[in-house]
């Protein structure tokens, strides 16, 4: 599910179990290059992400800066 409302866009993961987490970006996803890589139904990771205060309703905020690395083949070894 993408959000593309606001100055930030945002997208919500879910795990195996459906637990979500809502990550939001700094940058449109075409500024950041992920406009070929955030799609429905893709396995995807990410990591160096920022939790930003104590927002977890209704599923927890977490933030993608310039230091997030998004993969679509988690088997990279800094992932593992």
């Amino acid at each position: 599910v993408i959000d593309e409302q606001g100055s930030s866009p945002a997208f919500y993961l879910a795990d195996g179990r459906l637990n979500f987490v809502k990550v939001r970006c700094f940058n449109s996803f075409s500024q950041a290059g992920l406009e070929d890589v955030v799609k429905p139904g893709v396995l995807l990771s990410l990591s160096n992400l920022q939790l930003r205060g104590q927002s977890l309703h209704p599923a927890p905020v977490v933030y993608a800066g310039d230091l997030t690395v998004f993969s679509t083949n988690p088997k990279e070894a800094h992932l593992q």
